[in-house]
């Protein structure tokens, strides 16, 4: 979050899809912080946005866009580009949009993190036969790529824990 943002509550949606909001009082530096009483692994939700609005030095905050939490450990949906997932209006960019973008949105979903990773160890792969792949998400994802290289890690990491 930024300085300027002066209100970002969780937005929890239910099963069937319907929001409540939840306000997080606490504030540490720029990030907001809370208990969410009726948040449950499997959990839906995102965040919404309050605080000043001056574009012309790029602060477009609009609560009526749902946002990601950047610590979700998973996420789910399909990002629907439409007018209401503009932060201005497109017929006048000097107004806000307040159109609801949550049904258009992907949202962040509560995991499950109590695995028992006490008999996990590392893999402990030298470097020299250790593989690194660089991508861009978005372009790696969009191109349909990921089939191809998926396949390729899989090898890759079955020749590098020894299997096969």
């Amino acid at each position: 979050m930024r300085r300027s943002t002066v209100d970002a509550p969780a937005c929890l949606f239910d099963p069937s899809g319907e929001e409540s909001r939840t306000q997080l009082f606490e504030r540490t530096g720029h990030v907001f912080h809370g208990f969410v009483s009726d948040a449950v692994v499997g959990s839906r939700y995102g965040v919404g946005v309050f605080g000043g609005r001056a574009p012309e030095r790029g602060l477009r905050h609009n609560g009526d866009k749902l946002l990601l939490d950047t610590c979700a450990r998973a996420i789910e949906g399909e990002y629907a580009r439409g007018r209401e997932t503009f932060s201005d209006r497109l017929d006048d960019p000097e107004k806000i949009n307040t159109l609801d973008s949550a049904h258009a949105s992907t949202r962040c979903v509560i995991v499950d993190s109590s695995f028992d990773w006490s008999d996990d160890a590392a893999p402990r792969v030298p470097l020299n036969e250790t593989g690194v792949c660089e991508v861009h998400v978005k372009g790696f994802t969009q191109q349909d790529m990921w089939r191809t290289a998926l396949s390729v890690v899989t090898v890759s990491a079955g020749h590098a824990f020894g299997v096969g």
